[in-house]
């Protein structure tokens, strides 16, 4: 990857300056990654199991939230599209925490709170014990699809790309995915595996985007294949699956995008081997790679530039830092001097 960029005298530098024209609608779930860190006390004097002292808390931006904050530096303008449950102070937080220059559009689902992921972490290593998730699964109401379904058919076609990140916990209706399939001009798709949804939720309900993303453990179970290699596994899917690129990324082993048209695979290595905390690596991989692969930007580069991002995102605990568009020109003229 370094040598092919470095020998094509790419303007780096331009290619992401060019990222501020794009407008771009996220739509999927809003989440908040909660944090308590804990010191182990021991074993209960009663009971069988261990006991921990919380010592702090802190919150952060997760699902679309935190696709929109890593796009907010690169884009001018970012759009929402979501649900939130009705406590006021959650959204509060959600509104406080966003750039300004995204703005969150949102429906609120009756009987349901606003999803809370809330994770108990020994705090000298930084082992995560346990998660408490609340979540409503429920889909939403037909009211509420037709209010969704309404704006998009209002503001899709205003926005350069699309990015959807559907995590399963019933925003994205078979009706709102149909629309947003047929009137993208450019869909993004991540249809992300998770205790909550696994059995239920497939990538194939996405049949045609322009760029897929999935990680390696979400391909194997999505093939039914823990053999095959991954080439051989990308090669397949696209078989069911039309889609212009597929992305796979396997954590520390790096990543790999195929080009459906002329059948290449590009690697990509993984740029850091110490993993702090992984929760949000792929959302950021995602919202990077949308934006590069939108502007046409040589493929090398942009796998480059996104499997960057991740790495930043995996030495910080969930959430907690972004990388910005003038970080990201430093990373890269250091990494191709």
């Amino acid at each position: 990857t370094k040598s092919k960029i470095s020998s094509s005298n790419i303007s780096f530098e331009k290619n992401i300056e060019d990222l501020k024209e794009l407008k771009v609608l996220i739509i999927g779930e809003a989440i908040i990654d909660k944090y308590i860190f804990c010191e182990a006390l021991g074993k209960s004097g009663k009971e069988p199991m261990l006991v921990m002292r919380d010592l702090e808390s802190q919150k952060f931006l997760g699902g679309t939230l935190a696709i929109a904050k890593n796009i907010s530096s690169f884009c001018k303008k970012v759009s929402v599209l979501t649900y939130l449950g009705s406590e006021k102070s959650e959204i509060k937080f959600m509104k406080k925490n966003l750039p300004k220059n995204v703005e969150l559009n949102y429906v609120i689902k009756e009987n349901s709170p606003s999803i809370l992921k809330t994770r108990y972490i020994e705090q000298i290593n930084s082992t995560k014990l346990f998660g408490v998730y609340s979540i409503g699964d429920d889909l939403i109401s037909k009211q509420k699809e037709k209010h969704l379904l309404n704006k998009l058919k209002k503001n899709i076609k205003k926005f350069d790309l699309v990015i959807v990140s559907d995590y399963g916990h019933g925003l994205i209706t078979d009706k709102l995915r149909a629309y947003i399939m047929k009137n993208s001009k450019f869909l993004s798709v991540n249809a992300q595996l998770n205790a909550a949804n696994i059995g239920y939720h497939t990538i194939a309900k996405y049949k045609n985007s322009d760029l897929l993303i999935i990680n390696e453990n979400e391909l194997r179970h999505e093939m039914r294949d823990k053999e095959n290699n991954l080439d051989t596994l990308m090669m397949n899917l696209t078989k069911k699956i039309k889609t212009r690129f597929l992305v796979v990324t396997s954590g520390k082993d790096g990543s790999k995008i195929l080009n459906t048209k002329n059948k290449n695979i590009i690697n990509c290595p993984a740029f850091t081997h110490v993993a702090k905390d992984k929760v949000g690596a792929g959302d950021t991989f995602l919202s990077i790679l949308s934006l590069c692969i939108k502007k046409n930007m040589v493929l090398e580069l942009s796998m480059l530039i996104s499997s960057l991002g991740a790495a930043e995102n995996v030495k910080n605990i969930a959430n907690s830092k972004y990388v910005s568009n003038i970080e990201m020109k430093k990373f890269l003229k250091s990494y191709l001097k």
